[in-house]
């Protein structure tokens, strides 16, 4: 399953940690230790308690339809809303309204929006966003999501590695964040560690892998930019799409 990044012919020009490295050897680095320890994100200290904006739909819409073991793949996303939300954005308008998302819950909050105002840069992060829609009958325009972006990045790593770092975070998360009575995943937390790995293997084989398999992996060559992770989370390769 583990794929290169390019092949003979490839949109995209491929360079490594170090040619990448030389080639902004003459540009000064803006960021201090500081800052780029706050960017640290994956496997790092974990907090659930956060929300953020967020276009799933709510948990209700997903029992019902069926979709709870689908969280995450294209039809649990509210599209039209997103889509929506972009439209606004773009267009400049005033105070746009997103949705909130409570990790902590693993639900949206009802009545809860966030406001956005007019942003310079508007930074959207989704496992799906570079997803293509079915394209409708009859020559009717469809807009994707990703008609909306100016750049797209594409964060990449062999599926042993994300099967890994899935099952390290959910480890971590089950000594943190899943202690928390609050937590939708509360019932995980008092897991002896050999069920617990065998809780998040079955949720990565079950969910995870199917959606990298059947809809993430297949958007990478869309992407602007792809960086290519090694097993340490450090950037390994570079592939910046020339067309």
């Amino acid at each position: 399953m583990d794929q290169p990044l390019t092949t003979t012919v490839s949109p995209h020009r491929s360079f490594t940690r170090s040619q990448w490295a030389a080639l902004r050897a003459d540009t000064p680095l803006t960021l201090t230790a500081d800052e780029v320890a706050a960017l640290r994100s994956l496997n790092d200290p974990v907090s659930l308690d956060d929300v953020v904006d967020g276009f799933l739909l709510p948990n209700a819409v997903l029992l019902r339809e069926g979709l709870m073991e689908r969280k995450g793949f294209p039809e649990s996303y509210d599209l039209p809303a997103l889509l929506a939300f972009l439209n606004d954005i773009k267009a400049g308008k005033h105070n746009v309204a997103a949705p909130v998302y409570s990790h902590l819950v693993y639900d949206i909050v009802p009545g809860e929006k966030v406001l956005v105002e007019r942003p310079d840069i508007l930074i959207v992060e989704g496992l799906n966003v570079l997803q293509t829609s079915r394209l409708p009958r009859a020559a009717r325009a469809v807009p994707f999501v990703s008609d909306f972006f100016d750049f797209s990045i594409y964060l990449d790593a062999d599926e042993s590695v994300i099967r890994r770092w899935y099952i390290e975070r959910f480890l971590r998360l089950r000594e943190t964040a899943f202690r928390n009575p609050a937590s939708y995943f509360h019932r995980y937390a008092a897991l002896p560690e050999g069920e617990a790995i065998a809780v998040a293997e079955g949720l990565w084989n079950r969910i995870n892998l199917v959606n990298l398999r059947e809809n993430i992996l297949p958007t990478r060559p869309r992407a602007d930019l792809i960086l290519r992770k090694s097993a340490s989370h450090a950037v390994e390769e570079v592939a910046l799409r020339r067309i």
